[in-house]
């Protein structure tokens, strides 16, 4: 028999046994949950790693689509290679900028941003042009097996047919061969009103090749169907880049004409194979007196003119400014959109810029100061998106609209009967100087409503550009309104301080006396002319600017 207190422990035992059963169940009741929480946590976490494959597969598809076909004028349509059509260490720091020749200007931005093309030295005929490019090619075929693809317009036929002996050179003929003759061979394609494969394929011989460009004949526009000829090259041709072949693209044409669409086809192949387009010809003028805007085509370096001349009592020629620095739009796009290069052809000197010891202008000016080699749209869009882009060439439409003459400086006075020969000539000088008053007037208060922008420019062509309109339209305006007020005084009468003076010669002076309004144009003329002197040396801006600078905006009369 048990004892009550061993009854009692029994029963605490029990009941102790119990509890324990019913808190083991209700731990694993509460565990339970846990367990479905953590199902629920990695069906989550997978379904987010599910999400981001098929947004980083979105991703890779649209670049890929970007890569194939990306927009003109952007950076990625530079191409990078596949590595098994890498060139060769030697070519690809050329490419890079190391030029054997001493000119460095290779690479820079596109869209004024892009690599800057254009830097042949002055001096420079087509023959010496040429011989830049054929160091390209030696360079090239130095190294590894290469293709030359001669795109020759017929409208160029003479040039073609003088560079055929120089290009056949290169090639085989009789004797024992280099390793640059051993490894190169060349094709011909040409254009006009149709395009036409000269040679369906590659020639290794001089006279094949010579033979081929001297077929090269007939008239048609120049720059006509450009593009396309170059796109039905990269068609026939750019099979041997995954032949271990470079393929090097020369065009032998005075322009290209423009095609937006035709450009797109044409770059998106030479993408495709990694084929650069080289090119030479005349540089465009910084400044032409028949400059007109035509849609669709350029004006010139570049889409827009971007430059306004006006009278000065320094009778500054702006036509005297014959070197934009850059080449055919057309040409130069193509060649900066697939990492090629456009070499200049000069016969003078290059007046404005600054060169360097053997005539070439400065790399790091040509690069600084590119034309915008973009689509005509997207040149208007930032024109638009611009008060002061768009200010300045609104302004540059009312310049090449007017008509600016010189005004009479010399007037003749003396005794009673040519008094009123005096009194008629100023009166015919004040109407003739009306005319531009007005227009100056116009120019000036479409050049000042972009004046807010001004600071949002972010281009250094397109600053000095604007200043120096700016700057010559202030000093036009009162040189023109202080011309007026002297004629008005002179005309009411003034005395000669000489007695043998009989006539009266308006020269500069530095001020207009008791005019505060003239005097703050005059001022605000000088600014912006001081400040593109000073941010813009060794370009046509700055040397426009400092002759501007010499010839003061007021007048005095000097007697004679």
């Amino acid at each position: 028999m048990l004892t009550c207190a061993a009854r009692r422990s029994l029963g605490w035992l029990g009941c102790c046994l119990a509890l324990g059963l019913v808190l083991g169940c209700n731990e694993k009741k509460a565990k339970a949950p846990k367990a479905d929480s953590q199902a629920v946590a990695k069906a989550e976490q997978a379904a987010k790693l599910k999400a981001a494959e098929e947004e980083n597969a979105k991703q890779a598809a649209a670049k890929k689509k970007a890569e194939d076909f990306p927009p003109l004028g952007s950076k990625s349509m530079i191409a990078t290679p596949p590595k098994d059509r890498i060139r060769t260490e030697g070519f690809r720091t050329r490419v890079q900028g190391q030029e054997s020749f001493g000119n460095s200007e290779w690479k820079g931005s596109m869209a004024g941003a892009g690599s800057s093309s254009a830097g042949s030295s002055l001096g420079l005929g087509s023959d010496s042009a040429f011989d830049r490019i054929e160091s390209e090619i030696r360079a090239a075929a130095g190294d590894r097996k290469t293709l030359v693809v001669y795109i020759c317009d017929q409208a160029a036929s003479q040039m073609v047919g003088r560079l055929a002996d120089r290009a056949s050179r290169m090639l085989k003929g009789t004797g024992t061969a280099s390793t640059v003759q051993q490894n190169l061979s060349a094709a011909v394609v040409s254009f006009g009103d149709d395009v036409k494969v000269v040679t369906p394929e590659p020639v290794s011989d001089g006279a094949a090749l010579a033979k081929a460009m001297n077929e090269v004949k007939g008239t048609s526009t120049a720059g006509k169907l450009a593009y396309k000829a170059v796109a039905t090259a990269a068609d026939t041709f750019g099979k041997y880049r995954n032949q271990d072949y470079e393929v090097l693209f020369v065009m032998l044409a005075d322009e290209a004409a423009p095609d937006e669409e035709a450009l797109k086809t044409a770059v998106a192949k030479l993408k495709r194979d990694y084929i650069p387009v080289y090119a030479f010809g005349s540089p465009e003028a910084f400044y032409s007196k028949d400059q007109k805007i035509s849609v669709g085509k350029p004006a010139g370096a570049s889409w827009g003119v971007e430059h306004i001349t006006v009278y000065t009592p320094a009778r500054l020629n702006d036509s005297d400014y014959v070197d934009s620095g850059y080449g055919n739009f057309g040409l130069e796009r193509i060649a900066r959109l697939t990492e090629g290069k456009f070499f200049r052809t000069r016969g003078r000197t290059s007046t404005g810029w600054a060169t360097d010891p053997n005539g070439d202008i400065k790399p790091e000016l040509i690069r600084k100061y590119a034309p915008e080699y973009i689509a005509e749209a997207d040149y208007k869009a930032k024109a638009d998106e611009n008060k002061a882009r768009r200010a300045l060439l609104d302004a540059s439409k009312l310049v090449i609209d007017a008509q600016f003459e010189p005004p009479v400086m010399t007037f003749l006075a003396g005794d009673d009967e040519n008094q009123a020969r005096f009194a008629t000539a100023i009166t015919a000088a004040q109407r003739k100087a009306a005319a531009p008053q007005q227009e100056f007037e116009k120019i000036l208060t479409v050049l000042q409503a972009g004046e807010a922008d001004r600071g949002k420019l972010a281009s250094p062509r397109w600053e000095a550009a604007y200043d120096l309109a700016l700057g010559r339209a202030y000093a036009a305006l009162a040189r023109t309104l202080g011309y007026n007020k002297m004629l008005a005084q002179v005309k009411q009468g003034k005395a000669f301080t000489n007695p043998k003076s009989n006539t009266w010669e308006l020269v500069s002076s530095p001020n207009f006396a008791g005019d505060s309004q003239l005097n703050t144009m005059a001022k605000k003329s000088r600014e912006y002319l001081q400040r593109v002197v000073d941010q813009h040396p060794g370009t046509p801006w700055a040397d426009i600017a400092s002759k501007e600078l010499m010839s003061e905006c007021g007048w005095d009369w000097k007697e004679l």
